[in-house]
């Protein structure tokens, strides 16, 4: 499925810089390659096994990245390695879907190996979360091709609670009309009101702030930039937000949603409150509407975003465009 950036861009102000792809729908029976970018899989191997069990109950093939279970400083394998499994995937047409095996702290180390010509010629989905924020945003803006933000191996299909929420999701998204509409995200908060639209792009904050500073990143000009954390406290997460504002990105935006911050704010007698005071200090002098949602987030059932996707922004949520 191809579309061109233009028609109700233009009228809503944006300058078209790319075609765009949406990867065709994921069918019952077709191959989802699983590689380990990032993190070491050693201490969650039960886990990502039985995410994997659980992804071929549900009617899909799995492959195997070869060094998915390697072990190199923390990591799944070398730099080496771990770029080779992925690259390998995108690679091989009979893979469908490249689906990491987890998070971590191992691709900032590798984005610029990425073979970024591959996912182009061959179209096809890229999943995962937290670390993989990397991939997802540089791979979309550099090839305008959708990714998904939200579903790994580990914890969206090794955990069982989990998995009873997202398996559904996953099969409904990625049958023929399942990215479009509004996006079951849970309740809704609004920080600011308002309505406007854009292409989404984001992830985890911090590991989005480290890709900011890279080639790598993406324009975030119109863009609806999605934002969720792990563990910031209120400092950290007050320097990574400032530092989006000074870079000029947060100027750039049409809208902004939040997530789940699991583990974050600890100490503070009211998270709610702080994070609504650090988000509206950092983006004071703009006037885009932001909004909160429940299932975006480390720790939560996770409802998938295509990264790269046009999409509205409302006080009822975000809907697919």
């Amino acid at each position: 499925m191809e579309r061109h950036a233009g028609g109700f861009l233009r009228k809503a102000g944006f300058t078209p810089v790319r075609k765009w792809v949406r990867p065709k729908p994921l069918a019952v029976g077709e191959t989802i390659g699983i590689a380990a970018p990032s993190g070491s899989v050693g201490a969650i191997r039960d886990q990502v096994e039985g995410g994997i069990a659980a992804l071929e109950q549900m009617g899909y093939r799995v492959k195997r990245g070869r060094h998915l279970h390697d072990e190199w400083m923390g990591l799944a394998g070398t730099h080496a390695a771990r770029i080779e499994d992925w690259n390998g995937m995108l690679r091989d047409r009979d893979v469908r879907m490249v689906m990491a095996a987890t998070g971590g702290s191992g691709c900032l180390a590798i984005v610029d190996g990425l073979d970024f010509a591959a996912l182009a010629e061959d179209p096809k989905w890229v999943s995962g979360m937290s670390d993989l924020t990397i991939f997802l945003n540089a791979l979309s803006w550099r090839t305008g091709v959708e990714t998904l933000h939200g579903p790994d191996a580990a914890f969206s299909f090794g955990v069982e609670d989990r998995r009873e929420f997202e398996a559904p999701l996953f099969l409904r998204f990625m049958s023929e009309d399942g990215l479009r509409g509004p996006l079951p995200l849970g309740g809704v908060r609004v920080l600011r009101p308002g309505k406007a639209a854009g292409r989404l792009f984001g992830g985890t904050l911090s590991v989005l702030g480290y890709l900011m500073a890279t080639p790598w990143a993406p324009d975030l000009t119109d863009a609806v930039l999605v934002l969720e954390g792990w563990s910031l406290g209120t400092a950290t997460m007050h320097r990574w937000l400032q530092v989006l504002r000074l870079q000029g990105k947060l100027a750039q935006l049409r809208a902004m949603v939040l997530g789940n911050w699991s583990g974050c704010f600890q100490g503070e007698s009211d998270p709610v409150a702080v994070l609504r005071a650090l988000v509206l200090d950092a983006c004071a002098g703009t006037e885009f509407p932001i909004i909160q949602v429940d299932h975006i987030g480390h720790n939560t059932a996770n409802v998938p975003w295509p990264v790269g996707a046009l999409a509205e922004v409302s006080e009822s949520g975000i809907a697919l465009l």
